[in-house]
């Protein structure tokens, strides 16, 4: 990793406004700098992407493994000579649709227009929500994710920048609004809005701000608080719609070659119970937790444990998932990623426990 990159990303985690080294998930923003430059009197233009071949073996009676191409990824950012304003877009293409309520296998995972100014940056197109932290660096993901609450980009408006405060202060910050919700994100069929026939998300707010505190050479403590506000409209007069809101604080320790990090979310919507027929999984009043660490092992390998839980009001259960894995440097682009799955739903008070998934998984990425 060279000296500019490595800079690049710590001012990124500083700003808590990006993923945080050896990104996993073909879903997430990439942090691979664009290898192909083209210069003129009129700008630049650069491109980059991955590859992602995806191998899944589930460890439980009656499932089928696999073996496909999970993503092909293609990064494109145009600037102007003095780079103040630009577009960046990233195309998303596979052999199959990577949800069946997907209208199509190629979409534009994010798209959109951009103005640097002095006090930050603003962006207008598709791009990720920012509530809470945006991504845990796995591959398979986590429960937020599967509920349409990461790595879910939607068309709005939104203004991100960092400020130094002091030699050893720095805070990040966001605020956006999206006026109707997206149409694509890694939510599970039946849990989110995007899947949804007779709802949609409209008039969402975000904002964050992230206060970063250096003590030295790589290492550094990020505190992150969040908000969200909307509301989901029904097109159907048998249910009301409902507000939604959510509160989010995160805490990320960068020390040396380890990050560990902890974020709490705490989500009021419609409870999916009964008296709601209409209600999912990912619309319910709830309390998600997130906690995991990575620590770079050596030069080529990183190991990483993931864990996260949602406890669901209306549903009277909880959902948690454990995610270990591996990510293998093996040098001109190319890298392995192995990790296992165990997710799961426990009712509460005694009730029965639901198996969601329990698999391995190996990933071949090739960044070019």
């Amino acid at each position: 990793m060279t000296a500019r990159r490595t800079a690049l990303l710590r001012l990124a985690l500083a700003a808590g406004l990006a993923p945080l080294p050896l990104r996993a998930r073909a879903d997430a923003p990439a942090d691979v700098p664009a290898k192909n430059y083209v210069t003129t009197s009129k700008g630049s233009l650069a491109l980059s992407g991955s590859v992602y071949l995806f191998g899944y073996a589930p460890a439980y009676p009656g499932g089928s493994n696999n073996f496909d191409l999970y993503a092909f990824i293609l990064n494109m950012d145009m600037a102007s000579p003095d780079g103040k304003t630009g577009l960046h877009s990233q195309l998303r293409l596979r052999d199959t649709k990577l949800r069946p309520f997907f209208t199509s296998n190629v979409w534009f995972q994010e798209l959109y227009a951009y103005r640097k100014t002095p006090y930050g940056r603003l962006d207008v197109g598709r791009f990720y929500r920012k509530v809470g932290l945006l991504w845990d660096d796995s591959f398979f993901g986590d429960i937020q994710y599967f509920n349409g609450l990461k790595l879910a980009p939607d068309y709005g408006v939104e203004w991100v920048g960092t400020r130094s405060l002091a030699p050893k202060l720095s805070v990040g910050y966001s605020a956006q609004f999206f006026p109707n919700s997206g149409t694509v994100n890694g939510s599970l069929d039946g849990r989110d809005v995007v899947s949804d026939p007779l709802a949609k998300r409209r008039n969402t707010a975000t904002a964050r701000v992230v206060p970063t505190w250096t003590f030295g050479e790589g290492r550094s403590l990020a505190l992150g608080l969040s908000a969200l506000n909307a509301v989901v409209d029904r097109t159907t007069t048998t249910a009301a719609g409902f507000k939604l809101s959510q509160e989010a604080a995160d805490l990320t320790l960068t020390w040396g070659p380890s990050i560990s990090y902890v974020e709490v979310l705490n989500q009021n919507g419609e409870r999916d119970d009964a008296a709601h027929p209409l209600g999912r999984r990912g619309y319910d009043s709830a309390v998600y937790w997130l906690a995991g660490t990575r620590w770079q092992v050596c030069r080529r390998m990183n190991a990483r444990f993931n864990y996260s839980t949602a406890n669901y009001v209306g549903e009277d259960a909880r959902e948690e998932e454990f995610v270990p894995g591996l990510v293998t440097d093996l040098g001109g682009g190319a890298s392995l990623i192995t990790e296992f799955d165990y997710q799961r739903l426990l009712a509460h008070h005694g009730g029965p426990q639901t198996l969601i998934d329990r698999s391995y998984n190996a990933v071949l990425r090739y960044d070019f």
